[in-house]
């Protein structure tokens, strides 16, 4: 786990006889991304919108 300006990313590598075969990594922004829904639900649009701009994601980091 790291720390970046947005919060905790996490690189999961999958290693194979001494060789990286596999990595992934997890930005904040993809776990920012998935409260959006519960967050802004039966709230007025205005504070919705604000909401959403509190939780900085960005769509480069997603992963989806």
């Amino acid at each position: 786990t790291l720390q970046t300006p947005r919060g905790a990313a996490t690189l999961e590598v999958e290693v194979k006889d001494g060789q990286v075969t596999a990595f992934t990594l997890h930005g904040p922004s993809t776990r920012h991304a998935a409260l959006a829904n519960e967050l802004v639900r039966e709230v007025e649009l205005g504070d919705a919108l604000k909401t959403i701009a509190t939780l900085d994601i960005s769509p480069w980091e997603t992963d989806r």
